[in-house]
């Protein structure tokens, strides 16, 4: 007999007085005028919710490194970085001047991240007392590059002072730096010095900081 007639015919009016039930094993008495239902199967249960989706990483912080192209740095190169050199970021302060030593077989190389930075300024080197000797200064995307830089962002020093003007827009004569990027301001003695280390005067000036 189908279960479902089964299941309507137990849910009728109880009209038997001799009728016997039992359930689970144990007989129900007094049933008569009673009414019985009977289902089956189990109620349907809400599928989980799911997962939250992970939170996004933490931007990061730290300037981004120098591009995979740069290859091993020239040994024995002295870093450091803007910020720690001048007590500010890029492009400030309006002037400052620091006197640096240099490894007499090496190079020393200030690094700066340009951001958003719209402006333009210089960065400028010259002879230290008691240290004489030619030197060349870049600016570029690697530490200790001194080869393969455009033209507009390296120049020979001597005695004198001397400069590399910079931009962070196009701007004709100048070197122009793009936004968001690490650089490195690269100075060595094109002769080597005399000694471990050599001094040399490096300048920042930004008239309009």
């Amino acid at each position: 007999m189908n279960k479902y007639l089964i299941m309507l015919l137990l849910a009728l009016p109880v009209q038997a007085a001799n009728l016997t039930v039992t359930v689970d094993g144990k007989v129900i008495e007094n049933i008569e005028g009673a009414t019985i239902a009977i289902t089956t199967g189990t109620p349907p249960v809400d599928p989980p919710d799911p997962p939250d989706p992970p939170d996004p990483p933490d931007p990061p912080i730290d300037p981004p490194d120098p591009p995979g192209d740069c290859g091993a740095e020239p040994p024995n190169g002295t870093p450091d970085t803007w910020s720690n050199l001048f007590q500010t970021p890029f492009p400030g302060p309006k002037s400052r001047q620091v006197t640096v030593r240099i490894p007499g077989s090496s190079y020393y190389s200030i690094k700066f991240y340009t951001g958003s930075v719209h402006d333009t300024g210089s960065v400028r080197n010259f002879e230290a007392t008691g240290t004489v000797g030619s030197r060349v200064m870049t600016i570029s995307r690697c530490p200790g590059e001194f080869v393969d830089v455009p033209d507009n962002c390296w120049t020979w020093v001597g005695a004198s002072q001397r400069l590399i003007a910079y931009s962070t827009y196009p701007k004709t004569g100048y070197c122009v730096l793009e936004k968001g990027t690490t650089y490195y301001w690269n100075v060595r003695f094109n002769s080597p010095c005399t000694g471990t280390y050599c001094q040399t005067n490096v300048r920042v000036y930004n008239p309009d900081y």
